[in-house]
């Protein structure tokens, strides 16, 4: 396994903690961020989530409520 330290920030956290792993994959030791550089596509493994079902759901609640 091939890793070294780079001096990359992260774009997910903005920590200097992206290290090589493998010859086309860099990670981010501090979230998880990764990319495959043979891709055009980050390879994220978290999911961003929208807030409307939330405001969706809180709004049905105070209807009911009222």
């Amino acid at each position: 396994m091939n890793q070294s330290m780079t001096n990359i920030e992260c774009p997910e956290c903005g920590k200097h903690t992206v290290v090589q792993h493998l010859e086309t994959r860099y990670v981010c030791l501090s979230c998880d961020w990764n990319k495959d550089i043979s891709t055009k596509e980050p390879q994220n493994n978290k999911k961003k989530e929208s807030p409307l079902p939330f405001f969706i759901g809180a709004g049905l609640l105070l209807a009911l409520v009222l």
